[in-house]
């Protein structure tokens, strides 16, 4: 049985524009996301965001091992490339997102 989305991952996925490959939630809501924080106009003038999965999870509402899954889904669609092992001010792991 699926998990419901909660009303704020919903607002995420609903960003989302047409056409893009099946995917799972968690790819969604951390594409989402993305699109929400950063929007398509930061991607193009600097290429990149940076986020932590620490970061993401408060975002999001999900969990590490699903943050890990659906960046690997996300770059497995040619969707976005990360760039792994940074550290973040905390300690926590963090990434590039291209």
């Amino acid at each position: 049985m699926k998990k419901k989305l909660s009303e704020k991952q919903q607002e995420l996925v609903a960003l989302l524009p047409e056409g893009l490959p099946k995917m799972p939630n968690g790819a969604k809501i951390v594409l989402g996301f993305i699109i929400l924080r950063y929007g398509s106009d930061f991607a193009k003038q600097y290429g990149y965001v940076y986020r932590s999965n620490k970061k993401l999870m408060k975002d999001t509402g999900l969990t590490e091992p699903t943050i890990i899954a659906s960046v690997r889904k996300l770059e497995l669609l040619g969707l976005m490339t990360s760039i792994r092992g940074k550290r973040d001010k905390d300690g926590s792991i963090a990434s590039d997102y291209f």
